[in-house]
Formats: C-alpha cells, sequence, structure tokens
C-alpha cells in the first residue's frame, strides 16, 4: 500500500481503480466533512452545486465547456490540492462510465491527476 496524505479513502479507491496494476493507495485523510466521496451530477445541477460545496472547477482545456464557471485545466494542476473538484469530463470519461473499460476513458494520467487533486469530494458533471 501507497500512503496518501491528501485524499480519502473513497477518492484513493476511485483513482486506483484506473490504475489496477499498480499498488494500491492508503489514505492518511481521516477528516469526515459533511460530503465526502465520489459524486456524478447533470449538468442542469452544477451551478447549484458549485454554490454549495464551492469545488474548484476542472476541465480538459479551454475549449470545454464549463458553462460559464471559471476552471483550469486538469493537466496543469499536479501538485495542487483542494478540498473539492468538480470535473466536467471529456466525452471518453464519460463513455467510461457508462462501460467501465479503461480503454474507453482517454488519457488516464490527466484523468488520475484531475480525481487526486481533492481532499475530500470529487463530482463529475455528466
Amino acid at each position: 500500500m501507497t500512503p496518501n496524505f491528501v485524499s480519502n479513502q473513497a477518492i484513493c479507491d476511485y483513482a486506483d481503480a484506473l490504475f489496477p496494476h499498480l499498488p494500491k493507495s492508503m489514505s492518511r485523510n481521516g477528516k469526515k466533512t459533511h460530503h465526502d466521496g465520489i459524486f456524478f451530477i447533470k449538468g442542469d445541477a452544477a451551478h447549484d452545486y458549485h454554490k454549495e460545496h464551492k469545488p474548484v472547477v476542472l476541465r480538459w482545456n479551454i475549449a470545454s465547456n464549463t458553462l460559464g464557471l471559471s476552471a483550469y485545466n486538469m493537466g496543469k494542476m499536479k501538485g495542487c490540492s483542494f478540498d473539492r473538484v468538480l470535473i466536467f469530463p471529456t466525452e471518453k470519461m464519460k463513455k467510461f462510465f457508462m462501460t467501465g473499460k479503461l480503454s474507453d476513458a482517454g488519457d488516464l494520467s490527466k484523468f488520475y491527476v484531475a480525481i487526486t487533486r481533492a481532499r475530500y469530494s470529487v463530482a463529475f458533471v455528466v
């Protein structure tokens, strides 16, 4: 097991599933909040979710539709950490959510980085 001092165990488990051949992560973040884990929200709920939970918004690139929410590019956030992130996934990532096949997910490294920026919660806009 590899210690992870940022993300809670639910986030570690989800991110670890992207690279099943690597050692699993064990969270050293035992803090509980009012909103912990992995969530999937509809686009029409994104603004309310953002207002309530104040996540940092992540997108693939500047051309990604974030419904007007200010966002950062996934690939530029390595080394950063935030309490919560709201991810606008690519079409390939959305396909992965439906099929569960890693080959459908696209760039797994950027996907992993986006997920593991969060301490307490990750929400995907689907």
